[in-house]
């Protein structure tokens, strides 16, 4: 017979399926060996999907079977048209590593929904109770693919009862069963169903020759059993991307991150301290996962590229007595991963926002170039960045000559000899944040010369122990310190001299020690401007403030002690000083002044005890100076010496002038208003 097959599927998730098919059935006219009377058959479906995305899709099936009076046997093919249709899309722009070219790229990430094409494969054996009644057993194996998608195969097993003639009508049958199915896209499935066929034509009842005949001409009429389904496959957007199950990831645009100063491409060398080797050859390439050397990022980089140290090794060493451990590039920029784990790598040229940004994620922990003898640690070049790292040894950390401009955040320079940071004839900016600069010695924290820098110090601390914390020599520029920490303990502190119209600005200064010299020394320093907003001095055997010709000098708060030195020494300066307490025993003048205006003001007391001269020295001056109290003890000279002097002198009640080796108080020419309230003793 030829027959036609048309199915018209509602499934429960809404979607639309129709199957129409042709088919042809023939009773063979011997039978099969030892199978006994059969039927072949052969048939061919076009179907079409109305998916749960609202995506159609068609097909074409194809089939054959060999069906038994109580077997069967069948095979189909499923045979769908090569397309898909997007369920979801976005696209991201931002800056990626491709290996170590920076790069800006746009990615589609996209989900789709594609048909599969497969077979199966099914044997069913029926045992018969009665002439009316059969159990139907069914076991089967599917499998369905697509290049771009997992493949989805398994078991499949049915078990069903049937029911010949139910009701009493002839030709009808009722089939109830269950069917259990699995893969590893779908997992297990089972369900149940029930069937009923009853025959809408005449039927024939003239009775055939045998059982066995008439059973296998029943037969004739049995359903194409077949997956009614066109089997598709759904990415989901929530797993994870370029897998078979997750989104798709296209590059649709990508093009290389360009320093616009160098008009260079950025690339990024990853180094840590033994490279990669394999067979004790090198094969670094200076990606993430094969760290050059030091040595060989330094062959193999260039202008604005980024040395970016990785601390998976110990510390990273190089260099020798006359060469630096590393000599940086015009506009380098040498990182490591810092504290947090991760680091955010801007480039100039870029739009703002996080996208425009490079991360770099490590669990190594913040690495340390060091240098292995007594050379310097870093070389700059110009335009350099650093970052994210441990500076240690070497005779200084940090050094350049004639740069033009640089920037340090994040970075601990540690026990350099000479000088944390190095600058000479250099122009530009300079920025550093989050960083400390310390060690123990007679060298510099910070050191500038012949310079023009103009800058900012946020979040950071100086300290030396035993040298200066800040050493400007010629210096010009408005530098701003007052966001980082200054302190010497046993050491000099600041010394700035033949400065130039600079504007330097400072926070905390504070100087303990017992060095022989000046804690802070400021000498001339044409028309420059010095800001302190708290001045702490508290040395032995040494000045505490000296300056000469030194420009215009405010001190917003703070106190100056002295033993065995000066507490003030200024001369030829301008001032403006606000201090609590002024004072200094074993052989040092409170204050020791020629050639100063302006005004100060001590809230608490200014005094002085065994002066080698006088206590209070105040010459040619133009001065207002108001005092709460005034102590000199057992001065040499004068106690109070005041020669050719404008302006209001006041020393509040309490005060006392003892025991001085010459006059109490003197005051020599001038105009100044004296103003003493306190007991004046001569021994």
């Amino acid at each position: 017979i030829f027959f036609a097959d048309l199915r018209v599927v509602l499934p429960d998730d809404s979607s639309l399926e129709g199957n129409y098919g042709l088919g042809y059935r023939k009773i063979l006219d011997h039978g099969l060996p030892l199978l006994g009377e059969a039927i072949w058959g052969a048939y061919a479906f076009y179907d079409n999907r109305s998916s749960t995305y609202g995506f159609s899709f068609q097909q074409f099936t194809l089939g054959a079977e060999l069906l038994g009076r109580n077997w069967e046997l069948r095979a189909n093919a499923y045979l769908p048209e090569n397309t898909s249709h997007v369920i979801d899309s976005f696209a991201t722009t931002g800056v990626e590593l491709d290996r170590t070219a920076v790069v800006v790229r746009t990615t589609l990430y996209e989900t789709r929904e594609r048909p599969l094409h497969g077979f199966d494969v099914e044997a069913g054996y029926g045992l018969e109770f009665g002439e009316k009644n059969t159990l139907w057993g069914h076991a089967g194996y599917f499998w369905f693919d697509n290049a771009l998608t997992p493949e989805v195969a398994g078991p499949r097993l049915r078990l069903a009862y049937e029911r010949k003639d139910p009701f009493s009508l002839l030709g009808s049958s009722l089939s109830l069963g269950v069917e259990y199915q699995d893969d590893q896209v779908r997992g297990a499935q089972s369900f149940g169903f029930a069937n009923v066929r009853i025959p809408l034509g005449k039927v024939i009842q003239e009775a055939p020759p045998t059982y066995a005949r008439a059973e296998i001409e029943r037969r004739m009429m049995r359903p194409v059993i077949r997956d009614v389904d066109i089997v598709t496959f759904s990415q989901d957007m929530a797993r994870t991307p370029g897998t078979e199950e997750g989104p798709s990831v296209t590059i649709t645009d990508e093009y290389a991150v360009v320093d616009p100063e160098t008009e260079a491409p950025v690339d990024v060398y990853f180094v840590d301290a033994d490279g990669t080797h394999l067979n004790g050859l090198s094969v670094a390439d200076g990606t993430q996962s094969a760290p050059m050397t030091l040595a060989e990022a330094q062959q193999a980089s260039s202008l604005s590229d980024i040395l970016f140290l990785v601390n998976d090794a110990g510390q990273i060493a190089s260099g020798g007595a006359e060469s630096p451990a590393l000599t940086l590039q015009q506009r380098q920029q040498l990182m490591g991963i810092g504290d947090l784990g991760t680091r955010l790598i801007s480039f100039e040229g870029l739009p703002e926002g996080p996208e425009y940004q490079l991360a770099i994620a490590s669990t190594s922990g913040r690495p340390t170039l060091s240098q292995a003898s007594t050379g310097d640690v870093v070389a700059l070049a110009g335009g350099n960045r650093l970052s994210g790292l441990n500076i240690s040894g070497g005779a200084r950390g940090i050094v350049g000559s004639g740069i033009d401009s640089l920037g340090l955040a994040d970075l601990n320079v540690r026990d350099y000899a000479s000088s944390g940071l190095a600058l000479d004839n250099s122009t530009g900016t300079l920025s550093v944040a989050d960083s400390l600069l310390s060690a123990t010695g007679v060298g510099s924290a910070l050191q500038i010369s012949r310079s023009d820098l103009s800058g900012t110090f946020t979040d950071s601390t100086l300290a030396q122990t035993g040298g200066r914390v800040i050493d400007l020599d010629g210096h010009q520029g408005a530098l701003d310190f007052r966001g980082a920490v200054l302190e010497d303990q046993d050491g000099l502190g600041l010394r700035i001299q033949n400065g130039s119209n600079a504007d330097l600005l400072f926070g905390r200064v504070h100087v303990a020690g017992t060095s022989s010299g000046e804690a802070l020394s400021l000498l001339n320093n044409d028309q420059t401007t010095i800001a302190i907003d708290d001045l702490r001095i508290q040395t032995a055997g040494a000045q505490g403030l000296v300056a000469s010709n030194g420009g215009s000098l405010r001190v917003a708060s703070g106190d100056v002690r002295t033993v065995g030195g000066d507490a003030l020494v200024l001369s030829e300066t301008a001032v403006d000083l606000t201090l609590a307490e002024v004072a200094a025993t074993g052989g040092g003048s409170a204050l020791d002044f020629a050639g100063v205006t302006g005004q100060m003001t001590v809230t608490g007391t200014i005094a002085s005890t065994g002066s080698t001269d006088a206590g209070v020295h105040i010459a040619n001056s133009q001065l207002d100076l108001a005092a709460n109290r005034l102590q000199v003890d057992s001065a040499a000279g004068t106690g109070v010496d005041i020669v050719e002097t404008d302006g209001t002198l006041a020393f509040g009640r309490g005060s006392s002038v003892a025991n001085s080796g010459g006059v109490g108080i003197s005051v020599d020419g001038g105009s100044a208003n004296l103003l003493y309230q306190g007991d004046l003793s001569h021994d």
